[in-house]
């Protein structure tokens, strides 16, 4: 099973297409613009709300990776327990009940686990263990299949949840940097790595204050 790769959140932000060149008004008026600079990419990555969301990002691909260790460690149980089991972990907010039903399909998993390696030490093997053993040794064969397809789903599900934890932190970012930009006066504001140069490169860098208004949301 291919591992799930979770990246940096700058590094996501990036190859979402989301930082590029942005540039919106603020209350523009003809002949009275004041433009101001941004680092958008720093104001997603530093900002609480974008700290929060590599951590989930982090988290959620820790849980479908250890799903999937977990399923091929233990692949004589059926693709009825596997399918349960996949279910329980990938809820958002499993309750008690969630984590009783999902403790229950692993203790039956670890069962079948503890029957197999039992039987694979048997030397003269009885008729029911050897259709005891070739059951088990049907349900590992389509584990090998099901496991295949699982790791589709699971790759869409976790760039999905990637896409939304980003595009919170963008709209997010870019509604701060609006904020910050009326407080101060600006008309304009330009992400940085559009703009070649600027006199006041400094004066009129709003990356900071941008992050904390993002933090106080």
């Amino acid at each position: 099973m291919k591992a799930l790769v979770t990246k940096s959140l700058a590094g996501l932000v990036a190859g979402a297409g989301l930082v590029g060149a942005l540039a919106f008004t603020v209350g523009f008026q003809q002949g009275q613009e004041k433009i101001a600079t941004v680092n958008l990419e720093k104001v997603m990555v530093e900002c609480s709300l974008g700290v929060s969301a590599r951590a989930k990002i982090t988290a959620r691909g820790k849980v479908l990776e250890d799903m999937v260790k977990y399923m091929d460690a233990n692949n004589v149980m059926s693709v009825d327990q596997a399918t349960k089991i996949r279910d329980l972990t990938m809820k958002d907010s499993p309750n008690e009940a969630d984590k009783a039903q999902l403790a229950g399909v692993q203790a039956e998993v670890k069962k079948s686990m503890d029957a197999w390696n039992a039987l694979l030490e048997k030397k003269s093997p009885t008729k029911e263990e050897l259709d005891a053993m070739n059951k088990l040794n049907a349900n590992r064969t389509a584990m090998d299949g099901f496991l295949k397809g699982l790791q589709g789903d699971l790759q869409r599900d976790f760039s999905t949840y990637q896409g939304t934890q980003i595009d919170e932190v963008y709209k997010a970012a870019k509604a701060a940097i609006k904020e910050t930009a009326a407080k101060k006066g600006y008309t304009i504001v330009l992400n940085q790595s559009a703009v070649v140069f600027s006199v006041n490169e400094s004066t009129n860098d709003i990356t900071a204050d941008a992050t904390k208004a993002v933090a106080t949301k």
